[in-house]
């Protein structure tokens, strides 16, 4: 009892607001009874990682994506990642890791910009 923990999601509750249009995510929030900038007291911190579709593009592709995660070509990964980053401004612990460098160096940046929110 008392302890903290750290729960590490692939994605956040804003995230789902860019896949249906306004007045369906209103009545998410109101079945849930949320308000619009729910993400900011449910999230200590969001580190958010730009689709390898943009500055990466040599490693997006759908023929590896044997699990089907991946459904969109590159535009379209690129204009979802570029909404759903939209969806996160304003949260006072948002860290955007970009594809400026390998992935091993920002998996390491991810890890600095966790170490930073806790």
């Amino acid at each position: 009892p008392g302890e903290k923990c750290l729960v590490v999601c692939d994605r956040g509750i804003m995230d789902a607001s860019v896949y249906c249009d306004k007045p369906t995510w209103q009545r998410v929030l109101d079945a849930n009874g949320l308000s619009p900038d729910a993400s900011d007291s449910r999230y200590d911190g969001v580190i958010h990682l730009v689709t390898a579709a943009d500055g990466a593009e040599d490693f997006y592709n759908l023929e590896s994506n044997t699990e089907g995660v991946r459904t969109e070509s590159a535009e379209a990964a690129r204009g979802l990642d570029l909404k759903t980053r939209a969806v996160w401004e304003g949260h006072p612990a948002l860290h955007i890791i970009d594809n400026s460098s390998d992935f091993p160096t920002k998996v390491k940046r991810v890890v600095s910009a966790l170490c930073g929110i806790v």
